[in-house]
């Protein structure tokens, strides 16, 4: 038994593990403990002045710690673990209470909290600490019992503990020269000195911030002090201020959606200093409820001022909740009414309580809410009406930066700066009754809305097969205090021309504006900084359109130097990129490498662009923005795992490499081959022998690009990294969502150089490494492949593909369709020019009941989807499943193209009726 942090060889135990009833143990007791289901280790109490027994392995405790055990024969007779020591209880070295009262605790309590410098340095610290202690384990054959990974282990224990107890981090003078100078003020080189007990549980740390001595906290300057309590009234001070948040003291009237004029009145005492204020937060997230600093009673209420930058999570104002009784029945119609419910027996009208039991058991008990009063409840007085709004919603979370930070790099961040302000409202069928605000005005400062985006949201649990979704809103300042006023959408037009767009697909290119870039790894000559680079409009330009939807070339030499120049670069397959230029306009999708460019080092398909070039004409005309996309570099992490299992000469993969599975019930792909063909216990057999040795792996998830040599025959395909496996001719291959039997596909595969290819293009496609599948251009007037396997392009689409003989020889599927090129069913441009194009897209944006109710029926058609499959002798063949996975697919592109989602109106009646709005029995 063990558990995590466990990096002493003491930290692993060998426990006796009772299987008969002890003699002191009554009978019923022994066999209510073995009734009990798996899921608990269960130790015994210790003897009077014994250890107990949880201290012993890795420190551990019963607050909630998980333990690892371990039953294996094999592994128990060769490990020697000591058993626990049965010696003299340790004295606690910290006590629940300071030495005396301390009246200023919540002050310094705050204190310890708005130091964002010791918080971002110690979470270095610990992770540091971590990586050295790996490190000197494995490079020694003594493992943990090596002196320094000893050392360095016990030190990130302690520092892991650091938040409660505070002080200095034991570790040896001779190590310290491991550690960053900036973290070292943290460690000390005496025992000693870093065994002095702390009080931990004095009041403030219902925080878990630790104790009442304050910890070596460093001031700030004079001048930075005075500048922290000249702004200390506002939350959002203005550019180059020090940002100091406050709550909002101003009451809003939520059942009539007006603001109220009248004051609550602070009780703090005293001002704290705002010099922790000043100092640099990396980011810091507060509750307007529990705000950092403390502030004067007279506080004004917060302002999205100039120069600010803010991510806020808004929530629309609930009403005050109706009073109920304790047993669950309507509140008495009025004060004084001579009925008397259950709960409320025993209690005086004042709200005391004469019974004698806590005031709020029954509730608990009853599960019940209940309204306030100061009699029987904990909550504040008007704790349902306070808070502060953006626009019709109140906010429930801020994300503070400095002003000189930005919280994220995206093409909208770098365009708009400080006038972003992003908020995220939950998609909630009770949130979305109210629309979402296309204008806002707050404290004399304009906003007007102009992107949003849904996408799933962190701070509510998942469910077992969704998440949870929010819309995320970005506003852009138009109007405020020592700004210039702003037209957004004159703004907007000088980056693409979006008026000539429909509303919807104006919404969408948007959207696009929202993506973020990915991390570039650190190098010799530059750091870790983000994906979005600036450069010459005149490096790009447009090719003719080669048949596959969504992607373009980039120049081998260009694509390194963009990179970095490291091994990671020279290893990057393609890349997925946003590209605005006001002078050509705004594209998506991929860009593949090529060999031997010709002409401008990017090259850009028809088909990625999705807004035409600019008609005003401006100074960016010459300046193009490039940015990767966060999953945006191919081939991806666990494709090189997999790379490096169908290449015998490289190593093999860490044990720790666990691939992608697709047999989860969710999954789509188990249901399709079934469908196609494939027998229920061949599936089981391949993915028990796939999933428990990865020797037996035959699949893979690739991307999809278009064939930079051009040389491909028509109708077939290549993937990178696989013509090492000889005998491969075909290949099975399909992508997500298949809710069709003919959304998967058995594809020629290209392993032998082509007549019409040169051997410099076949031997530099052999050297690709393994993750993408790469299409052959389609003849003149043929379907392009991508479009025939359930609807893919190559904008960024992820294929599974599958080379399992025995799956192979079973699956009926078909190949690819010659027939004549499908016509497009929806153009770029919409019939003449919109100039209210901006008006018509924030409608659309901020009907949040469509967004909620398209997202909903989104899932209750794939849930209907796969009821009918499973339940049809002919799977996905099913008239009805194919129905409503049809009714699916299209579900899911009603975002970019609107209208309404045909299903036969005999299904109609499966649909909440809510729902049913959205849908037409007319194809």
């Amino acid at each position: 038994i063990t558990r995590s942090p466990c990096v002493r060889p003491g930290d692993g135990r060998v426990a006796h593990l009772l299987s008969s009833k002890p003699a002191d143990m009554l009978q019923a007791d022994w066999d209510w403990l073995t009734r009990l289901p798996f899921g608990a280790v269960v130790f015994s109490n210790p003897g009077p002045g014994m250890r107990c027994i949880p201290s012993q392995i890795a420190r551990g405790d019963l607050d909630g710690d998980r333990y690892f055990i371990c039953w294996n024969s094999k592994v128990l007779n060769q490990v020697k673990a000591g058993s626990f020591v049965r010696g003299p209880l340790k004295q606690e070295e910290s006590k629940l209470h300071a030495p005396g009262r301390n009246e200023c605790w919540l002050e310094k309590a705050q204190e310890l909290m708005a130091d964002s410098i010791a918080t971002e340095e110690v979470g270095a610290l610990v992770g540091k600490l971590y990586t050295l202690a790996e490190k000197k384990a494995d490079g020694s054959a003594r493992l943990l019992r090596d002196r320094d990974a000893e050392a360095f282990g016990d030190a990130y224990v302690r520092a892991l503990e650091f938040a409660k107890h505070g002080g200095a981090i034991f570790l040896p003078a001779h190590l310290h020269g491991d550690v960053p100078s900036r973290l070292r003020k943290h460690l000390s080189s005496r025992a000693e000195a870093a065994a002095v007990p702390f009080a931990v549980r004095d009041p403030q740390s219902f925080f878990n911030w630790g104790n009442v001595k304050r910890w070596n906290v460093k001031r700030a300057d004079s001048k930075r002090k005075n500048a922290g309590a000249e702004h200390a009234s506002s939350a959002f001070p203005p550019a180059g201020a020090t940002p100091t948040p406050t709550p909002t003291h101003e009451v809003a009237e939520l059942s009539t959606g007006r603001r109220s004029t009248r004051k609550r009145q602070n009780t703090a005492s005293t001002e704290v200093d705002r010099a922790a204020g000043a100092k640099k937060m990396k980011t810091a997230e507060v509750a307007t409820a529990a705000p950092l600093p403390v502030v004067k009673p007279s506080s004004p209420k917060p302002s999205l001022g100039a120069g600010s930058k803010d991510h806020l999570v808004a929530q629309k104002p609930t009403q005050k909740p109706t009073p109920r009784q304790r047993g669950g029945r309507k509140a008495a119609a009025a004060k004084g009414s001579n009925k008397k419910s259950q709960g409320n027996a025993g209690k005086t009208p004042g709200g005391a309580n004469t019974t004698g039991m806590a005031p709020f058991a029954t509730a608990a008990a009853k599960s019940t809410r209940v309204a306030f009063d100061s009699g029987n409840d904990w909550r504040l007085p008007d704790c349902a009406v306070g808070g502060s709004h953006f626009g019709a919603r109140r906010i429930t979370k801020l994300r503070l930066a400095m002003p000189t930070q930005k919280s994220e790099d995206t093409i909208l961040s770098h365009v708009l700066g400080h006038r972003m302000v992003v908020t995220e409202v939950p998609l909630k069928k009770d949130e979305a009754s109210t629309g979402l605000d296309k204008v806002v005005s707050e404290s004399g400062c304009g906003y007007e809305l102009v992107s949003a985006k849904v996408k799933e949201d962190h701070d509510v649990p998942s469910f077992r097969f969704a998440s949870a979704r929010c819309v995320r809103l970005i506003y852009l300042q138009i109007t405020g205090d020592r700004l210039a006023d702003l037209s957004a959408r004159e703004e907007l037009e000088k980056l693409a021309d979006f008026a000539s767009l429909s509303p919807r697909k104006a919404v969408s290119r948007l959207e696009l504006l929202q993506s973020p870039a990915c991390m570039l790894p650190k190098t010799k000559h530059a750091e870790r900084r983000p994906a979005i680079f600036f450069i010459s409009a005149s490096d790009a330009c447009e090719i003719d359109e080669n048949g596959n939807d969504g992607c373009g070339f980039i120049s081998e030499e260009y694509l390194v130097d963009l990179l970095g120049g490291n091994k990671a670069a020279f290893n990057t397959l393609a890349i997925q990129v946003r590209f605005l230029a006001p002078r050509l306009g705004l594209f998506k999708g991929m860009l593949m490498r090529k060999r031997a460019m010709v002409g401008p080092p990017i090259q850009l398909s028809p088909t990625m662009k999705k807004a035409g070039p600019s008609i005003a004409r401006t100074e960016r005309d010459e300046t193009a923005c490039l940015l990767i996309t966060a999953a945006g570099r191919f081939p991806s992490k666990e494709s090189v795992f997999v790379g490096r299992l169908v290449d015998s000469k490289a190593d093999p993969p860490p044990p720790s490499f666990k691939p992608k599975a697709f047999d989860k019930k969710s999954d789509m792909i188990p249901r399709l081959l079934r469908t196609l063909g494939v027998r229920p216990e061949t599936l089981r057999n391949y993915i028990k022998n796939s999933s428990s040795k990865l020797a037996n792996l035959n699949h893979a998830y690739v991307v999809g690009v278009a064939d930079p040599t051009g040389s491909l025959p028509s109708g077939t395909i290549f993937v990178t990294g696989l013509g090492r496996a000889a005998g491969l001719k075909r290949i099975f291959i399909t992508r997500s969502p298949c809710v069709r039997a003919d959304d998967g596909r058995v594809a020629r595969l290209v392993s032998s150089k082509p007549a019409e290819m040169i051997q410099k293009d076949w031997d530099w496609l052999r050297r690709l490494p393994f993750g993408a599948v790469v299409f052959s251009n389609p003849g003149p007037g043929m379907r392009c492949i991508p479009s025939q396997i359930a609807r893919g392009d190559l904008d960024g689409d992820r294929y599974f593909i599958c080379w399992n003989s025995k799956v192979l020889n079973q699956v009926k599927a078909g190949s690819f369709v010659r027939g004549p090129l499908k016509q497009e069913e929806s153009k770029l441009h919409a019939p003449g020019r919109n100039e209210c194009w901006l008006e018509k897209a924030q409608e659309l944006m901020a009907d949040s009941i469509a967004t909620e109710e398209v997202g909903a029926l989104v899932g209750k058609l794939y849930t209907l989807a796969e009821k009918k499959a499973d339940g049809s002798a002919c799977i996905l063949r099913d008239r009805d499943a194919e129905a409503f996975g049809d009714a699916y697919v299209r579900a899911l592109e009603f975002a970019k193209h609107g209208g309404t989602i045909f299903l036969p109106g005999h299904l109609h009646s499966d649909i909440p009726t809510r729902l049913r709005k959205h849908l037409s029995a007319q194809a």
